[in-house]
């Protein structure tokens, strides 16, 4: 709205926000939004990659004491801390073993180093996994992405 100043010029009353310039602020809302999403999807991949070498160094830190000792010994997975929503399945043989903390482990590294053969899934809740941890009865234990 133009407003007459006394001598004559014009001035504009700035009442609000243009269109333009609401559109520009969306636009950079929009921006920031997609990163941040992106940011928390990459911070998950990396919190199940550092869960699964974690395992994986435990697991391999159990096999040494079972050399050292010499002893047979039970791993108890159910009791390693999860972050929240993520989700660990035990593969044995083709079947699916629940991690219960009633139950013990079937998972059995000898006083040898060899190990009962097994295939750790780990993922999200509700997501298919993205990491798998393999142990294979010679005592061989590693881990590798699931494409």
């Amino acid at each position: 709205m133009a407003l007459k100043a006394k001598q004559g010029t014009v001035k504009y009353r700035n009442d609000g926000f243009t269109l333009i310039e609401i559109l520009v602020a969306m636009v950079i809302m929009g921006i920031v939004a997609s990163v941040a999403v992106l940011s928390l999807q990459a911070n998950h991949h990396r919190q199940l990659q550092s869960l699964t070498q974690g395992l994986t160094h435990f697991l391999h830190m159990e096999q040494q004491e079972a050399l050292l000792q010499p002893a047979t010994i039970r791993i108890a997975l159910e009791k390693y801390p999860l972050p929240h929503g993520t989700e660990l399945t035990l593969k044995m043989q083709g079947k699916n073993i629940p991690l219960q903390k009633t139950h013990s482990s079937p998972i059995i590294i000898s006083s040898n180093g060899d190990i009962t053969p097994f295939t750790l899934l780990i993922g999200l809740k509700g997501q298919l996994p993205r990491y798998k941890i393999v142990g294979e009865e010679s005592g061989v234990i590693h881990f590798e992405s699931i494409a």
